[in-house]
């Protein structure tokens, strides 16, 4: 579905996938709470309006900066940063955590 003057989102199964307009990135958010397509829709204006990739390049002080609200924190992470996170889970009491990141991971891979 078209989110104007952003970009495409589409429904991943386990994930919400946006491609922007404007530079071809792609952002992947956790369906977790989004489970409405407009509620997405809303959260990608609220939130992922401009590209986060694009921004973080354009300021490297951003890229040390978590955006941190008082119920979450977005990252963004290279596809090996996630997977170190997810080998360091798989040792942790935390599975459904691994097995959900590790699915983004895999997913990831695929859109490759």
């Amino acid at each position: 579905m078209r989110v104007q003057g952003v970009g495409e989102l589409t429904d991943a199964g386990s994930y919400w996938r946006l491609v922007y307009d404007d530079c071809g990135h792609v952002q992947a958010l956790a369906r977790e709470g989004l489970d409405d397509p407009e509620g997405a829709v809303f959260f990608v204006r609220r939130h992922y309006a401009k590209c986060l990739t694009c921004t973080l390049a354009d300021r490297p002080v951003a890229a040390e900066t978590p955006n941190v609200d008082p119920d979450q924190v977005h990252l963004v992470l290279s596809a090996d940063e996630l997977g170190a996170i997810v080998s360091a889970l798989r040792s942790s009491d935390r599975s459904e955590l691994t097995d959900r990141l590790n699915k983004v991971l895999r997913q990831l891979g695929q859109a490759r």
